[in-house]
């Protein structure tokens, strides 16, 4: 009886073997990617500094206005309120407003409904605000809590905060 060579089983099985290695590390490669996606964002939102910036720019709204500056919101049918200047109509203190976002580091202020989904579909024609600050406003989790408003922050190093505002917080 005549035996076959060993020299094509050794092919396949090299083969398979390394089919296998490369789908294990591309595997591997694909998430670590994501891993790493993520603690970049978790680097640039909503670190611990800006979450308590946040706290305090909702405290001086809240103290200064928020009542006013909300229903102008309202009528005007826009779909966010650009508090960076600090001088809404609705906002007393201007002087203590642009001196928390000087010690602050604040860069832009935003105010936009709990539910943002008209403000996101909107992105294209708003030219005003940062394609930064825009992912970030997509990444946000939001909830549809009615007569809830959110505050989004964006620093001077680039990094993003947000915290909701309503009467009563």
């Amino acid at each position: 009886m005549k035996y076959l060579s060993s020299k094509g089983f050794m092919l396949v099985e090299t083969l398979v073997v390394s089919v296998f290695t490369l789908s294990v590390l591309l595997f591997v490669f694909i998430q670590f990617q994501k891993l790493e996606s993520s603690y970049a964002n978790s680097l640039k939102y909503n670190h611990s500094d800006g979450l308590y910036a946040a706290a305090n720019m909702r405290r001086y709204l809240l103290d200064n206005g928020f009542e006013i500056v909300r229903d102008d919101f309202l009528l005007s049918g826009d779909r966010y309120v650009d508090l960076s200047s600090c001088n809404n109509t609705g906002l007393t203190n201007t002087v203590f407003c642009n001196k928390l976002k000087e010690t602050l580091g604040v860069k832009t202020v935003i105010m936009i409904q709990e539910n943002p989904t008209l403000f996101i579909s909107e992105f294209r024609n708003i030219r005003d605000l940062s394609e930064e600050l825009k992912e970030f406003a997509k990444y946000i989790k939001y909830d549809n809590d009615a007569g809830v408003y959110r505050l989004i922050l964006e620093f001077e190093n680039g990094t993003f905060s947000s915290i909701k505002i309503s009467e009563g917080m």
